[in-house]
């Protein structure tokens, strides 16, 4: 399973921006090379496109995570 802990302070500061409705989109700067694989960074990157027709689909994201994983 993918872990996810090092990313619990980028989540709290995204929460927060939201909370105080900031309306530049905010993209935390994610490493172009960690544990989690390039692949997934290039996921996360697609879902943050804001062109909705650009994004992924939630059965692509899908499909790729659980070829990251393994198929877990």
């Amino acid at each position: 399973m993918l872990e996810l802990q090092c990313y619990k302070p980028i989540v709290a500061d995204v929460v927060n921006r939201v909370r105080n409705g900031e309306s530049i989109p905010y993209r935390p700067i994610l490493p172009e090379t960690t544990e989690l694989g390039k692949p997934l960074v290039e996921l996360i990157k697609s879902c943050w496109n804001e062109a909705a027709d650009q994004r992924p689909t939630f059965a692509h994201i899908r499909g790729t995570l659980r070829k990251l994983t393994g198929g877990e």
